[in-house]
């Protein structure tokens, strides 16, 4: 059902409308056409609404908000200032919602946005083991989600279609699994709207695909929280049809802020009036939305801002509301009924909430009875936490930055129960489980060797056995008394009643199984007693012990063959037989308890060939016993067998022991200390490639897996770097660190260790457990570096722009050259002064375009202009997208990590063209011999004329396709420069460091990544350092070739050239008749230089790392200093000889051959 518009209408108007159109054209007309016409929009309030009013909900001011959502943003990390990262989340929230993860739209499987949120979120999934109550949810969609593009209408795809859905629900449930997520939060936010990739028919449809999810996730074990946001607006919130969605959800996130912003500005209806962005007044109207809709208050949690909302502002300086105020000596003024705080200077005007407005709207919350507030969002808190511990006072929760990470019992040594294993009777034809053992009778009338079976409830054949545990020794058990079939049903002293049999007796009585219960396998069986017998009903609890007073259940044959009294019901010709019924009396008293019972009344086939019907099983499972068996039951009664009443019995032996955690701590590091085995990949990385962390010593040995001892490891240390204070646990595993490395790692002591660890950048962009893995994986290399001293004479310094300047030239690609002719400046940056601007072009190329005939021509294309590295606009994208090494100190690390940078930052870099600028004028020229660059073979030549039209022609032939950005030129050479990226089309563009863009260029240009003068000259200098960063320069270039995001514009790009070499082939066969085979010669001539580009890297990095480790390694080192960090580095290094590829992966998507 959709908003009841229609109790907004003025009356009487609205009387009539109703009663004699309903939902019908003239209603319509009203509310869509008329309303609007007289006031430019439509409304809720009183002058569109009349006198109708809302039945808002009132509670005390003083209930409690059950829920604190905080919102954390995946993409807050790019954040240039006040980056909040998961370890720094404070523990104020009850749930945690992660925003965003997508839906793919043709698999309709969920994935994550961008690769580092496979890192985040296990990050923040892992701050459970901080607070055991939290809740972590994913949150799928977002507001740009339905932007036009590729996901516009995935909602309304997924909704319209069970196939789809059921792909869905099923890569959700596994993605939910892999990163341990509690639940999901739908953020759909514009069902319907056309303009944002909505349906008419996702209205019907939302709401049964909630349905379906609410059931899909109910076999995920603990994982089927579903929330759903609502925008506050009507324009939007009118297409959810809520009451039909209400049933299916556990709450609603109402985003009850953003209410107004820039999209205000000249509206001639509102007129260029400035409102808050998330004012209490208008809250209270959107919630009348909901009201009207007869929604549970409960389900409903409202949405604040850790934001200001400003007007005329345009840069994206990190300005934060504090240092405005600060800088600026402001002081805030309070709009009480809208509840929020205004700041106004110059030309600005900005809203916000703080610690007394969050209490405004919290206690706002509480009067409408909701079920809590959430924030949009965490990661806009600021370092010191300010805002999340507003809100833990609005909302009257704890508030702890950090709560001590707890996972079991924080003692040193801890209280251990170990269970004691009771007596149980068997199912029918079982035998006593492992660990047990047949009990003998022992009673007077036993026979010699005879033990305690019972064949009640059992089918002819088959019988139960009375079992005891081995542990506790010998039980004495007999049955009382048969006395040649004049039963007694009385147990001995001492003795307490576990079964009973009346088929031997004829008497109306039964025999008692009984047992002595000195054995603490007994004790269970002291917490009952029968009560009165054979008058049942007569009986209560407590019977002869005062302390058994609850009734644990009722019987009518007792424990099995003691069968109650029983009387006629009805009239003589027809009465039925009602058997009473007895009751076995409980004791709660006491440390030791009865817990999980059930009445165990199913049926099904025994498994025995002689008794294959159905009937009531009797046996209880292998955790619980039997306390009472009931033949009379309904369901037994008609089809035999029995219904068995099985309790899990809580019975423990208690003493005191050193904490587990603490010894399998000491153990882990004793082995991994003795035996120092890592896994060859790295576990916690997503590209499964190693990262051995800050080292300048040796390298442990390495295994596929992830040892045991090593987990323990990486889980503690993760915890002891994020606690701020430890706990009495803690405090003994840091004791036992450092007793352990002392002596062989004296810098590794926690306190040296953890203050070295969360300064550096693996921790703050790879978290705890990442950086304890790199520590544990390399002890000695971390231990030197910690040594400060002994860094500044001996440490790897300085990047290769210090040692191999050639490699560092400005910033342009370099041209290809012949081979042999040595590296140079050749593409040099045009003349600029401080006034110049903004473009950069490189120089004109030249290329030798050959003929069949052995002569040539001379050609020349132009790059296209693009930003340089310094003029790109502060507020570009592109300053998010930076590559420097994952760790700058770090010689033996050649990972490449993505920085957001600002124009002020210190690193060097340049823009990058992925598909070198050079590739062009390489493949023309050889393309025109019909050669490879690294291959022997030949091909059939493009004639030389093909290319010197290139420059020309097409000015009229055809209209050429355009390209990112719109540019449109008739000029083939200009549309393929184009397509490597320019000024209009700058989407693919990243900003890499200069030493790896220009070791990249040379590797491009089938040049070794130094000559091997150079080379030999950094080998014989007594400073192995220049040496290896070369070689982990070199690396380098394929980290970053093969992460996923630059590999994601690496195909864009080579994807757009292929398909101007396509528009180029056809152009040419229209105008001369003739084919040209250019796309194939390309994909051939691709293909031969990015296979011999990783070939020529893999022989010079081989070739260098066993030539320095033999050297570096002798005892003849010519710097003792130096030589353990410098072997180290060459062995990490070494680990990434065979990760010299760069993947055609991808690639496929345009096909290698035409």
């Amino acid at each position: 059902m959709r908003l009841n518009f229609q109790q907004s209408l003025p009356s009487p108007i609205c009387l009539i409308l109703l009663l004699v159109f309903a939902r019908g054209v003239l209603l319509k007309i009203w509310c869509m056409w008329l309303r609007p016409r007289l006031y430019g929009f439509c409304g809720t309030t009183k002058p569109f609404c009349g006198d109708v009013k809302v039945d808002r909900p009132n509670c005390p001011s003083q209930s409690t908000l059950h829920r604190v959502v905080g919102y954390y943003e995946g993409f807050g990390t790019n954040r240039p200032c006040y980056a909040m990262y998961p370890e720094f989340i404070p523990l104020t929230y009850t749930h945690i919602n992660y925003a965003f993860a997508l839906i793919d739209p043709i698999t309709f499987h969920v994935v994550p946005a961008t690769l580092k949120d496979i890192d985040l979120m296990a990050r923040v999934t892992a701050l459970k083991r901080r607070d055991p109550f939290l809740r972590v949810n994913i949150a799928i969609g977002g507001w740009a989600f339905n932007d036009p593009g590729p996901t516009a209408t995935t909602f309304s795809d997924l909704v319209g279609s069970e196939a789809n859905q059921r792909e869905f629900f099923k890569s959700l449930i596994s993605f939910m699994a892999t990163y341990d997520f509690d639940g999901v939060d739908i953020d759909w936010e514009y069902p319907v709207d056309k303009d944002r990739g909505g349906r008419p028919q996702d209205f019907e449809n939302f709401p049964k695909f909630m349905a379906n999810l609410k059931n899909a996730l109910k076999s995920t074990g603990g994982r089927e929280e579903v929330s759903l946001t609502l925008p506050a607006s009507y324009w939007y919130l009118q297409h959810f049809d809520l009451k039909n969605l209400s049933p299916h959800i556990d709450y609603f996130n109402v985003m009850s802020y953003d209410l107004h912003g820039t999209w205000d500005k000249g509206n001639k209806w509102t007129g260029n009036i400035l409102n808050a962005h998330t004012n209490l007044t208008e809250i209270e109207l959107a919630l009348d939305l909901i009201w009207r809709n007869d929604i549970n208050p409960s389900k409903v949690v409202m949405g604040l801002g850790f934001y200001a909302r400003a007007f005329t502002v345009e840069d994206r300086n990190c300005l934060e509301i504090d240092d405005i105020i600060k800088a600026k000596n402001l002081k805030p003024k309070l709009d009480k009924d809208a509840a929020v705080k205004i700041l106004t200077w110059d030309d600005q005007w900005l809203t916000f909430d703080d610690e007394e407005t969050l209490a405004l709207k919290a206690s706002h919350a509480r009067l409408r009875c909701l079920g809590g507030v959430m924030v949009w969002a965490i990661s806009h808190d600021t370092t010191d936490n300010k805002y999340a511990k507003a809100l833990a006072k609005a909302a009257k929760r704890s508030f702890d930055v950090f709560f001590p990470i707890k996972n079991g019992d924080d003692e040193v040594y801890v209280d251990v129960r170990d269970p004691v294993k009771q007596c149980k009777w068997t199912g029918c034809g079982e035998t006593c489980p492992n660990g047990y053992h047949v009990v003998d009778r022992l009673d007077k009338e036993a026979k010699k060797g005879e033990i305690m079976l019972d064949q009640t409830g059992c089918p002819q054949g088959l019988i139960n056995t009375w079992c005891c545990p081995n542990d506790w020794g010998t039980v004495e058990c007999g049955w009382y008394q048969h006395h040649n079939g004049k039963c007694t049903t009385e147990c001995p002293d001492g003795q307490v009643e576990v079964g009973s049999n009346s088929m031997y007796c004829n008497n109306d009585r039964y025999q008692a199984a009984c047992c002595k219960v000195e054995k603490r396998s007994m004790e269970a069986y002291q917490r009952v007693e029968w009560s009165r017998y054979p008058n049942c009903d007569s009986g209560s609890c407590p019977y002869t012990d005062q302390d058994k007073r609850e009734v644990l259940v009722k019987s009518e044959t007792g424990s099995g063959g003691a069968v109650c009294s029983f009387n006629y019901v009805g009239n003589s010709w027809d009465a039925v037989q009602v058997f009473e019924s007895r009751s076995l009396c409980y004791g709660t008293k006491g440390t030791n308890s009865l817990d999980d019972c059930f009445g165990n009344d199913f049926s099904g086939g025994i498994g025995n060939p002689h008794f294959s019907s159905s009937l009531c099983l009797s046996g209880c499972p292998e955790d619980k016993i039997r306390l009472a068996m009931d033949t009379h039951s309904k369901v037994c009664k008609n089809i035999g067998g029995a219904n068995s009443f099985c309790c899990r019995p809580s019975v423990y032996v208690e003493h005191t022991q050193l904490n587990p955690r603490v010894t399998d701590f000491r153990d882990a590091l004793k082995t991994h200390l003795d035996k120092q085995l890592c896994p060859t990949g790295h576990p916690f990385d997503p590209s499964s490639l190693p990262n051995l962390g800050v080292s300048h010593g040796s390298v442990t040995k390495r295994e596929e897996s992830l040892p045991k001892e090593l987990e323990v490891l990486i889980t503690t240390l993760g915890d002891l770097f994020q606690a701020v204070t430890y706990t009495v646990l803690q405090k003994k595993q840091v004791e036992d660190w450092d007793t352990r490395v002392r002596d062989t790692y004296p810098n590794l002591v926690m306190k040296s260790l953890k203050t070295f660890v969360v300064g550096t950048v693996i921790w703050k962009t790879k978290g705890a457990v990442y950086a304890a893995y790199n520590i544990l994986c390399d002890l000695n290399g971390f231990n030197q570096q910690l040594d400060k001293d002994r860094n500044k004479e001996c440490g790897c310094q300085g990047t290769i722009c210090d040692f191999v300047a050639e490699v560092c030239s400005p910033e342009d690609d370099k041209n290809h050259l012949p081979t042999g002719h040595p590296h140079g400046n050749v593409g040099t940056e045009e003349h600029r002064t401080s006034n110049d601007i903004h473009t950069f072009s490189s120089e004109v190329r030249e290329y030798k375009a050959y003929c069949e005939d052995g002569s040539y021509h001379t050609l020349q294309i132009s790059p296209a202009e693009y930003t340089s590295a310094w003029d790109w606009d502060a507020n570009h994208d592109i300053w998010n997208r930076a590559i420097d090494m994952l760790d700058r100190q770090d010689c033996g690390n050649p990972k490449v990590n993505t920085y957001v940078e600002t124009p002020q930052t210190e690193q060097q870099y340049h823009t990058e063209h992925i598909l070198e600028i050079q590739t062009i004028t390489l493949f023309f020229e050889y393309a025109s011999q019909g050669k490879y660059i690294y291959s022997m073979g030949t091909y059939d030549p493009i004639p030389c004329e093909f290319f010197v039209e290139l420059g020309t022609f097409l000015h009229n032939e055809r209209d050429p396709p355009s390209f990112p950005g719109g540019y449109q030129s008739p000029v083939p050479n200009d549309r393929i420069m184009d397509a490597l990226g320019s000024t209009s089309n700058d989407g693919n563009f990243w900003l890499l460091q200069e030493g790896i863009n220009g070791m990249k260029a040379i590797l491009w240009s089938n040049k070794n990544p130094a000559t091997e003068t150079r080379m030999q000259e950094l080998y014989d200098a007594d400073d192995p350092h220049p040496a290896i960063i070369v070689i982990q320069t070199t690396i380098a270039v394929f980290e970053y070739l093969n992460s996923i995001s630059v590999r994601t514009s690496f195909i864009t790009i080579e994807g757009n050239l292929r398909k101007v070499f396509r528009d180029v082939e056809l152009s040419y066969r229209e105008k001369h008749g003739k084919r040209v085979r250019l796309v194939r010669v390309w994909d051939e001539f691709f293909e031969d230089l990015l296979d011999g580009m990783q070939r020529k890297a893999t022989d010079f990095v081989e070739k260098w790392i066993d030539k320095m480790l033999a050297k570096w390694s002798s005892p003849d080192a010519p710097d003792p200093c130096a030589a353990p960090g410098a072997v180290a580095d060459l062995q990490k290094l070494s680990l990434f000889k065979m990760e010299l590829e760069i993947s055609t992966h991808g690639f496929d998507a345009h096909p290698m051959l035409d």
